[in-house]
């Protein structure tokens, strides 16, 4: 008969039944594991049916109703005493899921409060993706070396550079870490400073600069626009659009120019020449279109003028050939022509203005034109509009080895009529030319040679002067109510054939018929010839 335990309570019994499972269990799990091997055994044996086995088996485990025996002790009231045990299982569960609700879980998504230190290094197996994910390790140094590495910078004097990567660009491997010294780098704000002093140095993408210095550039300049004001440079597309609407001087030769077949008519003024081909409004444009021809034996342009010309400002010629234009004013023994007239500006704050002027050239062969000024003879003071210091209008100048000719023509009211100088030759031809009402008629110097072939010089303050090795030859002209005739100096040259000298003989000058000069006699100054 076994013992019965009376317990005051259910808790000890709870209790003592805990403990029972907790040594007794096991055991008793295994006497179950021997009976159900032992029935297997004979259920192969007495070849009974799998459910036949499993009713015995329930039944040798089932518990009686009313007092149960438990390793030698028998308790009562077995259903109170498994409502007792759910009970204390409910409570465990409900504080296991309090403690599971309140721990980090291993799976599901969780916000996690609190400042959390870890003793080693949370791991993370993939690198982030999102803006608000932490990075591990890999993903960080991957970003870091396509930057410069700024570790062993000093973090208290914010960013350093060194003065040799300012000065020759970013160090190709800016991801050596190096360690400077302070002497040896600039501050942020030292480097700020340095900038904005040297912001007038360099030159920027925008804004206004003045640029000093010579500047070579190893590619050309490349400019937009065309330029618009007379300082800005000019671009390819610019010089190429105006050459091409002028005539190249330095390509006039006989490969390039026209050649004359035939004899040309032109005319310039306000009306068109019966029979002329072409027709211009100024006479330096119709220069301009001569230079395009080449002259052929015996052919010529001739540039008839059927009104007077004014030359607004002097006509210059550098290295031109146009000894195949004849320019026409039309004076004869019984017409006047037309003039060529200097204009209002010619000699605006200039003493060596000239209608025409001409270097390294052979001029237009001038044919009964006439050219006037504005200088007034013996006129005290100077004329309405000429300017204080001025010498007023001049007519022709050839320089530096040119050669003039005119045939028939008339110089009128000029400082002076003509100024060949410098190696310069001129021919003053025809029965009809003259010079009168001048400064100066004929004015050369610097070994130059002239001939006056039947010129008539005139009511002019002196009418040839011939100074430092110039030669004049004056062959069967005039010379008359000139305040002085002839003047050699410095070595100059006069020759005189069949000219009438006839000065002027009244009270005032007091100039015999030749001018007081001892002909044919070495001077201090050099020496006239009369024949």
């Amino acid at each position: 008969m076994s013992e019965v335990v009376t317990t005051n309570t259910q808790d000890e019994k709870l209790n003592e039944l805990i403990e029972y499972m907790g040594s007794a269990v096991p055991s008793k799990l295994n006497e179950l594991n021997s009976k159900i091997d032992s029935i297997s055994s004979y259920w192969k044996e007495a070849t009974i049916t799998g459910k036949e086995v499993q009713a015995q088996l329930l039944n040798s485990i089932k518990p009686q109703s009313g007092k149960v025996v438990i390793n030698g002790i028998e308790y009562d009231n077995f259903k109170a005493l498994h409502e007792k045990l759910d009970e204390k299982v409910s409570q465990v569960s409900d504080i296991l899921d309090a403690k599971i609700d309140s721990v980090v879980n291993v799976s599901s998504d969780q916000a996690v409060g609190g400042v959390k230190t870890f003793s080693s290094p949370p791991v993370s197996a993939t690198n982030p993706t999102q803006g608000n994910q932490v990075a591990n390790k890999a993903y960080v140094d991957e970003v870091g070396n396509t930057k410069l590495n700024i570790s062993t910078y000093n973090t208290d004097k914010a960013t350093f550079a060194t003065k040799s990567e300012l000065s020759s660009g970013l160090n190709a491997k800016a991801n050596q870490a190096t360690t400077y010294s302070k002497s040896e780098t600039y501050t942020k704000t030292e480097v700020n400073n340095l900038v904005n002093a040297n912001a007038n140095a360099t030159v920027n993408l925008t804004g206004n600069q003045t640029i000093a210095g010579v500047k070579t550039f190893s590619v050309p300049l490349v400019s937009a626009t065309n330029p618009t004001a007379n300082n800005q440079v000019a671009n390819k597309a610019y010089v190429d659009s105006v050459g091409n609407a002028k005539v190249a001087l330095t390509k006039y030769n006989s490969e390039v120019l026209i050649p004359l077949t035939a004899n040309l008519v032109w005319s310039v003024g306000t009306t068109q020449k019966s029979g002329a081909s072409k027709h211009f409004n100024s006479i330096d444009l119709a220069i301009n279109e001569a230079l395009k021809y080449r002259q052929t034996p015996s052919k010529y342009i001739d540039l008839y003028l059927t009104s007077d010309i004014t030359v607004p400002s002097q006509l210059y010629y550098y290295g031109v050939d146009l000894k195949h234009l004849r320019i026409q004013g039309g004076r004869s023994a019984s017409n006047a022509g037309f003039k060529i007239i200097a204009g209002a500006n010619l000699n605006a704050n200039r003493s060596d203005r000239y209608i025409f002027y001409f270097e390294r050239s052979h001029t237009p062969i001038f044919v009964g034109v006439t050219f006037k000024g504005n200088w007034v003879p013996n006129t005290t003071p100077r004329p309405t509009g000429m300017k204080a210091g001025a010498k007023a209008d001049n007519g022709i100048r050839v320089s530096n080895g040119s050669y003039l000719q005119t045939s028939e023509c008339r110089f009128e009211n000029l400082n002076n009529a003509t100024l060949i100088t410098y190696n310069s030759k001129a021919c003053l031809y025809r029965s009809i030319s003259s010079i009168e009402n001048c400064n100066v008629g004929v004015f050369t110097h610097d070994n130059t040679n002239v001939i006056a072939h039947n010129t008539a010089i005139l009511n002019t303050n002196i009418a040839v002067k011939s100074h430092t090795l110039a030669r004049v030859l004056l062959y069967k002209g005039s010379i008359s109510k000139c305040s002085l005739g002839l003047e050699v100096r410095h070595g100059g040259n006069i020759a005189t054939n069949g000219t009438t000298l006839a000065l002027q003989t009244d009270a005032t000058n007091k100039n015999t018929s030749d001018a007081n000069v001892a002909y044919s006699a070495v001077t201090n100054h050099g020496i006239i010839f009369k024949n």
